[in-house]
């Protein structure tokens, strides 16, 4: 199952989006969240690992205008290719299905100043030059350095998340979920075998449990984007009751949408249990919203739960969804 706590990040960030925008199309918000918002994971991971390709094509690059200087150098004339002939990056520019997303989709590091801060980092670093005077590498010698560019240089510079973001702004939550499975794709790279690489917009490497099922994730965050927005009046009758000493008008949209979320779980997603729909939007609060936010949406859910029980309103069945 693609991680529900991403979706329901991405979820609450287009449904404030959508509540803030005067006459906007819900169906117009549905697609924004699909397209750009969650299917926009993969790009991120895709892009992350074309840096290793751009960053060996720049050393080619300054090898070759070494080699074409007017009065050369033996070592201009005999680079140490090591890292340009890495037979990890070059496995993974070959797969085809890393081919494919990479020609098919507006993915790019465009800005030459970015690559060579990056190759300047890299070529300057200890675990570079140890890598390069290797006598006899082996192939798990390749892959450690590998990953070495990606958690050391890459992963571990605040330069590497402004230039992404700037590219992207719905990448700002998927950073915890995309890095861990950047590495795990390159520590799996075998010499005997192809690399395969998931080209379903939200690729199995992108996310923990591993289950195959885009469609049902899909699913939902649409429901879960669509009845919150369009159930909120009557959510309103819920929640005003509760709301001791606030007003729905005056309170923070951001509360407000995180209670209208897990009302609609509890509403509408039988198979997802009730205290971990509460401590979800919990969690979400204490990074979305204020200080004092926690203890409130808290103790509204807590009475709107006692409602929806007394009036039947919650249909679950099973061990562990009611408690």
């Amino acid at each position: 199952m693609i991680s529900r706590r991403l979706i329901r990040i991405k979820v609450l960030q287009m449904a404030y989006s959508h509540v803030r925008t005067e006459d906007k199309d819900l169906a117009i918000t549905e697609k924004e969240l699909i397209n750009k918002s969650i299917k926009s994971s993969t790009d991120l991971y895709y892009l992350t690992i074309s840096l290793l390709s751009d960053l060996k094509y720049m050393a080619a690059k300054r090898i070759d205008a070494a080699r074409n200087k007017y009065i050369p150098t033996e070592s201009d004339l005999n680079p140490n290719m090591r890292f340009v002939e890495n037979p990890v990056i070059l496995k993974i520019e070959q797969s085809p299905e890393y081919k494919r997303y990479i020609s098919n989709n507006v993915i790019s590091w465009d800005n030459d100043e970015t690559l060579s801060y990056f190759y300047n980092k890299l070529t300057n670093s200890n675990f570079y030059a140890k890598y390069m005077n290797l006598e006899s590498p082996t192939f798990k010698d390749h892959i450690d350095f590998t990953v070495r560019i990606m958690s050391d240089v890459i992963m571990n510079d605040e330069i590497f998340y402004q230039c992404t973001e700037e590219k992207n702004i719905y990448w700002n939550d998927d950073y915890s979920v995309v890095m861990p499975a950047v590495l795990r794709t390159l520590k799996r790279i075998t010499e005997e075998d192809d690399i395969i690489f998931d080209n379903t917009p939200l690729a199995r490497e992108l996310y923990r449990d591993n289950a195959d099922d885009l469609a049902e994730s899909i699913e939902f965050a649409k429901v879960l984007l669509r009845r919150t927005v369009l159930d909120r009046k009557n959510y309103t009758e819920l929640i005003a009751p509760h709301a001791v000493n606030w007003k729905i008008e005056r309170m923070s949209e951001m509360d407000r949408l995180i209670m209208d979320m897990a009302i609609t779980e509890w509403l509408n997603f039988e198979e997802i249990p009730i205290k971990v729909t509460i401590n979800e939007y919990l969690d979400i609060a204490k990074a979305y919203s204020s200080e004092k936010s926690n203890a409130f949406i808290n103790g509204v859910l807590d009475k709107i739960l006692s409602d929806l029980k007394e009036s039947g309103k919650i249909h679950k069945s099973g061990r562990g969804l009611i408690g």
